[in-house]
């Protein structure tokens, strides 16, 4: 009794943003979450410990810690928190779709949002702005469940933009953005014939360019050799497929439907992405 504690936000699958205030000294003991979080310090005092690193947790500061990170929170009686808990697999799947490609390492942040500036104030604005958004929309019959997946990826692309991580690099390069004209004519040729047998040879044909500049081309603009981006396609293809068909669906009949017939490589591949 005589507890103070107050929550509300807006939590559903895809993502939650909880504002907290407990009235009393709390302490959260070493933790490593499967998701990204995103503390805001509005009120109190406290610190945080995350993997070695010790952060005084004050007024506007705003921390962001990664999945397998561990993690201690200390919060006296007067902390008042936003806290954004994003999924771990939704933000490296937007990673990854940004890329067009699997990535291998788990996307980690650095660990403390530039406070009082205009990154902090992108991303509080942000925050404000989806939960009134997300109140306005529950409202109409249906419309909430329908936007908790947009909402999670406007969060999860400006955090990514924002925030400096390990694939930062990676997004930013600008020769990434505009890829010449035969690596153009590579994709869309890859993505009208998925289905079908594609080679180096029938690429060069379609591009008019020797393999050698074609595969320098995909290198340099999408981070993949050409035969890597058809592989992409098909596993993406796959799993569009298997999510929105039954249960009685049969694996083997979706990968043979997009041109996959070494089913225990492709099995290794699509587990590893998805």
């Amino acid at each position: 009794s005589g507890l103070n504690s107050n929550f509300n936000g807006v939590v559903c699958d895809h993502f939650a943003i909880v504002r907290v205030s407990h009235g009393f000294p709390v302490t959260i003991e070493p933790q490593v979450a499967d998701e990204y979080i995103v503390l805001h310090k509005l009120a109190g005092g406290g610190s945080l410990q995350n993997d070695g690193s010790h952060i005084d947790m004050t007024p506007g500061v705003i921390t962001v810690t990664s999945p397998g990170q561990e993690t201690r929170v200390a919060l006296d009686s007067n902390s008042v928190n936003i806290v954004v808990r994003l999924p771990r697999k939704k933000l490296e799947e937007q990673v990854q779709n940004l890329l067009q490609k699997t990535i291998k390492r788990s996307v980690v942040f650095d660990m403390r949002m530039q406070p009082h500036g205009p990154v902090a104030a992108s991303w509080a604005g942000a925050v404000k702005h989806v939960c009134d958004q997300y109140e306005l929309l529950r409202r109409l019959p249906g419309a909430g469940a329908g936007v908790e997946p947009a909402f999670a990826e406007y969060m999860i692309g400006l955090l990514l933009q924002v925030q400096p991580h390990n694939f930062s690099s990676w997004l930013t390069r600008q020769d990434r953005a505009i890829p010449p004209h035969y690596v153009r004519k590579a994709q869309d040729y890859i993505h009208g014939n998925v289905a079908e047998h594609i080679s180096m040879a029938a690429l060069a044909q379609v591009t008019g360019v020797s393999a050698r500049a074609l595969q320098a081309g995909f290198r340099r603009c999408v981070g993949l050799s050409p035969m890597e981006y058809v592989r992409e396609q098909r596993l993406r293809c796959v799993h569009k497929e298997l999510i929105s068909s039954g249960p009685e669906i049969r694996i083997t009949d979706v990968f043979m439907k997009f041109g996959i017939y070494d089913f225990g490589r492709y099995a290794h591949f699509y587990k590893e992405r998805f």
